[in-house]
Formats: C-alpha cells, structure tokens, sequence
C-alpha cells in the first residue's frame, strides 16, 4: 500500500524529501497531492516527484480561508476516497486539509507542526488527526489548550529542519549560476510569510534588508 503525503507549501517538500528516499529504499510507495503555493509544485518538478495538485491558496482574508478549508478538504476527499484500498496512512505537516479527508476516508492519519502559533490551522487539524507529532520544545499543554487530546501527542527531539538538512550537501556550483559570490560569507534571510493569517505585521523585514 501507498503512503498519502499533502504538500500544501514549499517546506514541506524539503521535508518529507530525505523520508520519502530513505522509506523507498525499504519498498514503500508514495501517494503525493500538493497544493499549488509559493514554490510547493516547482520544488516537487525539481526533485522529480509524482505529484497531484489538488486546490488553491485562498490568501489572508479570514472568511476566504475558512470557505477554502472546506474547499480543499473535500476536493481532498473526492480523489483520496476512489483510492482507499491503495493507501496505508496519510501524514502531512500542517495541513488542516488532508486530516478531515482522512478521517472522513477512514484513513489513518499522522498531522505534524514545528511550532503553536498558528491556532486556526492546529485547531481544525487535532480534531481529525490520529496522531499528532510536535518537537519536545513545544509544550503539550498547548496543544491541549486547542483541543489535541492528550493520548494522540507524540513528541520529537529536535527541530523540523534537523529533518530536512540530516543529509544536505551544499553545492557551490548552484550558488554561483545563481550569482552569488562563494568566497564571501553568503546569509540567508526568511521574509514574513505574507499570506499566513497568524502574521500581523509585514512591512518590517524587507524594507530593513
């Protein structure tokens, strides 16, 4: 049976990435369905992934998001449920999405997040997951405050990053077709995620830089 994996932002490709190759060496096959958000699809046609885009980003307005989590969870539900018998559980990180298809599939799922800010995507997430896998620096107690039972949390030394760079090469050669003089120190710098409703404030970092 196939693993169903929703990729629903850049992130989370770099993720799941080092655990889909190393699971394939075991034999296990992915189901792959990605939403179509900054660089999410473009990463997967990087790392040659079979993947499905399935919905949209519905931006910041609150009501917007709200009709757009019913949206996608059903167009989710919709294509996962023809394929139920193929798949053996699902995961995700963060996504809100692919726990109510899952449930409503009867499909097992694993929700995982690296942090407890973003209360209305965690709220509607808990409540349908199976299983939900936080780093042990997040306090449990939080994520019982928004209704994640306490039996259904497993927790993770680490950081999700740790993830995704365990195996990470750096290659010179892609920073210099890029333009980026190797022989200086070379920093990396995170805007606001703009569209995300847990962010307030997002006139600060970029007329800074």
């Amino acid at each position: 049976k196939k693993i169903w994996i929703d990729m629903t932002n850049s992130p989370h490709v770099l993720f799941f990435e080092p655990l889909i190759r190393a699971l394939k060496t075991e034999g296990a096959e992915f189901l792959i369905t990605a939403r179509p958000y900054q660089q999410t699809t473009e990463l997967l046609e990087e790392k040659k992934f079979n993947y499905k885009t399935i919905g949209k980003h519905y931006g910041k307005n609150k009501l917007r998001k709200a009709f757009g989590l019913f949206s996608r969870s059903f167009l989710l539900w919709k294509e996962i449920v023809k394929q139920k018998s193929q798949i053996s559980f699902s995961i995700s990180h963060g996504s809100p999405y692919c726990s109510i298809a899952s449930k409503f599939a009867r499909i097992y799922n694993l929700w995982t997040l690296d942090g407890d800010k973003t209360k209305d995507v965690i709220e509607p997430s808990v409540r349908f997951a199976d299983k939900v896998v936080i780093p042990e620096i997040v306090p449990r107690e939080n994520y019982v405050e928004m209704g994640t039972k306490e039996e259904k949390i497993i927790q993770y030394p680490g950081l999700k990053e740790e993830v995704y760079l365990w195996d990470f090469k750096p290659n010179k050669k892609y920073l210099e077709t890029i333009g980026i003089d190797t022989d200086k120190p070379v920093v990396l710098i995170r805007p606001e995620a703009t569209k995300a409703v847990y962010i307030e404030e997002t006139d600060f970092l970029v007329p800074l830089v």
